[in-house]
């Protein structure tokens, strides 16, 4: 669905030489998102993850998270047994959707119901066993779906694309449900630092600052830096 939005806030930014873009603003539900808020762009997201039909163990995997090593590439990841354990475990490995072997072995060990964490690629799974056993040639598809880059607010150390600093809201909007809305994003330009906040509050942390740099152009402290267009 596609939320109700208002101008909360009709007053631009106080910035110098701006540069703007279209923008898609995915909003998660009931939100405000104010003029000077940080912004990023999302770009995957975790889905399913599901087993062969034709597995011979009735072990499971969970995919937990986007991990440090992202974001990932978008489509269907392989996670394979390639040699079963003595009674129990065994190694496995894990393709992108380009086929190409990601993080070398994983060894799960030869003890009835054990765990292993894999976290490689971008994405981190649980792989629990179980009985029967897995067998060479076991496997589990990883969905991971592409979110198109949608803008969103920057989060600290996210690894969905969303904890890379690239815009700045440039007027306040509020959505009163989900759904996406056509905006503006300043991508380009000049704005002391004390104009800008970060969604989830509290100081505006150094490594977003020096993200933005890449994009949009700061007073940083009344020092005024060289202008740089968006890269």
């Amino acid at each position: 669905m596609n939320p109700e939005i208002t101008n909360n806030d009709n007053l631009q930014l106080e910035v110098f030489n701006p540069k703007y873009e279209d923008a898609i603003l995915a909003f998660p539900g009931v939100a405000t998102w104010a003029k000077g808020v940080i912004m990023a762009k999302a770009l995957v997201a975790a889905g399913a993850i599901t087993p062969d039909v034709g597995n011979t163990g009735d072990g499971t995997a969970t995919l937990l998270a986007i991990a440090p090593g992202g974001p990932p590439i978008p489509g269907n990841w392989n996670l394979e047994c390639i040699l079963a354990g003595i009674t129990h475990g065994g190694r496995f490995k894990l393709e992108d959707p380009n086929g190409e072997r990601v993080g070398g072995d994983f060894n799960m060990s030869d003890v009835a119901g054990d765990t292993l964490l894999i976290s490689a690629g971008g994405i981190e799974v649980l792989l629990t066993d179980g009985a029967p056993n897995f067998v060479a040639g076991d496997k589990f598809a990883l969905a991971i779906t592409d979110l198109g880059g949608d803008w969103v607010p920057w989060v600290e150390d996210a690894v969905d694309g969303s904890g890379q600093a690239m815009g700045i809201m440039p007027e306040t909007r509020v959505a009163t449900g989900s759904g996406d809305l056509y905006g503006r994003m300043m991508v380009s330009g000049q704005i002391h630092y004390l104009k800008l906040s970060v969604q989830a509050g509290g100081t505006v942390p150094q490594k977003a600052l020096d993200q933005l740099r890449n994009f949009t152009i700061l007073d940083v402290k009344g020092v005024r830096l060289d202008s740089l267009d968006n890269q």
